[in-house]
């Protein structure tokens, strides 16, 4: 049953999207499995597939890495981008980077974490900002909590980041006095309510 839950969930994620202001994505997290049994394709097939984020969960190996793969692959061809999610807690998020090239990859909220003060994770940080570029990926700090940690991963060049020291989670629809600002002196974008 587990497919069936999580496509019943991404259906009443999906159910929402026309709430959605164009340029403003909705992202789903998906199995490897559910990615390879074809329905997924058949849930976002649809004028606002662009609009779409698979993001590909690790709760799972790639037992069905080919099929998986074919299946990313029409999923692009509807113009969904493909995500690779928590980025940095496990080995099979860097097999999945090389394998799946993603759109976005969302690096774990561990790396993000203390980043100002823990060399070993900046370095990391700057490799991933590195082949994120290498491979036209838009790269997503996760977990931001704090100023410092904020302005570490600015300087490291992470393009966009969430977390609660950006914005708490909110209800759609957006309140009126909600708003998207820039983080100056970055590409790093955030919701922010004002």
């Amino acid at each position: 049953m587990g497919i069936d839950l999580e496509l019943a969930a991404i259906r009443a994620a999906l159910a929402e999207l026309p709430r959605f202001p164009r340029g403003l994505a909705l992202s789903v997290n998906a199995s490897p499995g559910t990615i390879a049994s074809g329905r997924l394709a058949e849930l976002i097939d649809g004028p606002s597939a662009d609009q779409v984020v698979v993001e590909i969960a690790e709760r799972e190996g790639n037992h069905e890495l080919p099929t998986t793969l074919d299946r990313l692959l029409e999923l692009r061809d509807l113009g969904t981008r493909i995500a690779v999610d928590n980025v940095g807690v496990a080995y099979a998020s860097l097999r999945r980077m090389v394998q799946f090239l993603p759109d976005v990859v969302k690096m774990d909220r561990w790396l993000s974490m203390n980043v100002g003060s823990d060399a070993a994770r900046r370095a990391l940080v700057e490799a991933l900002v590195h082949f994120s570029r290498q491979i036209g990926a838009t790269l997503v700090a996760e977990g931001i909590e704090t100023a410092d940690e904020l302005r570490v991963l600015v300087a490291a060049g992470v393009d966009q980041g969430q977390g609660e020291f950006l914005s708490p989670p909110g209800p759609l629809p957006l309140p009126a006095h909600g708003r998207c600002v820039a983080v100056k002196h970055s590409r790093m974008a955030a919701t922010a309510m004002t």
